[in-house]
C-alpha cells in the first residue's frame, strides 16, 4: 500500500495498532508474545531488553556530558566517573528538574548544545555546595587567601 504522505502512513499505523492491542489484549506490545506481566503492556524480556538498552545508552549520554563539561571535579579535582556529577554553577538545580519533568538533565543538556551555566563537580562537592552554599575545599582556599 503506497502512501502519499508520511503523515498517512502514521495514520494508519496508528489506527492499526489500537485495533491490534484491542484484539489482543493477553499480548506483549512489544514483541505479540504471551505477556507474562499483565496488566503491563510488555512482557519480562522486552522490558528486559529495554532496560538494557536504556543502561547502556544512559552510560553513553552521561560520559558525553561529563566530557564536554570536563572529567574532573572543578572544587576538588577527583577523576572518578562514578563520584562526578554535573552542577549548576549559580543554583536552582532543584528547580531546573521540576521544570523539566520526566525529562533527564544529562539528554537536556545534550539537546540544547551544552549551554554555559554548569560545570563538573564530585558528589560531595556538590552535596556540600547545595547544603552550606559553599564547598569545604573553597572554604579552606578562601581561609589561606
Amino acid at each position: 500500500m503506497a502512501y502519499t504522505s508520511k503523515e498517512r502512513k502514521r495514520e494508519h499505523d496508528t489506527a492499526y495498532m489500537r485495533v491490534w492491542r484491542a484484539n489482543n489484549k493477553d499480548k506483549c506490545w512489544a514483541c505479540g508474545q504471551a505477556n507474562d506481566r499483565l496488566p503491563r503492556h510488555t512482557c519480562s524480556k522486552c522490558l528486559e531488553r529495554a532496560r538494557g538498552y536504556n543502561r547502556v545508552r544512559n552510560k553513553k549520554v552521561r560520559l558525553d556530558i561529563l566530557t564536554h563539561y570536563g572529567l574532573v571535579c572543578a572544587c576538588c579535582g577527583e577523576t572518578e566517573l562514578t563520584f562526578l556529577t554535573i552542577d549548576h554553577i549559580n543554583g536552582g538545580g532543584n528547580e531546573h528538574r521540576r521544570q523539566l519533568g520526566h525529562t533527564h538533565v544529562y539528554d537536556w543538556l545534550r539537546a540544547n548544545r551544552y549551554p554555559k551555566g554548569y560545570q563538573t563537580l564530585c558528589f560531595n562537592c556538590n552535596s556540600a555546595k547545595s547544603i552550606q552554599g559553599i564547598c569545604p575545599h573553597q572554604q579552606t582556599n578562601k581561609k589561606e587567601e
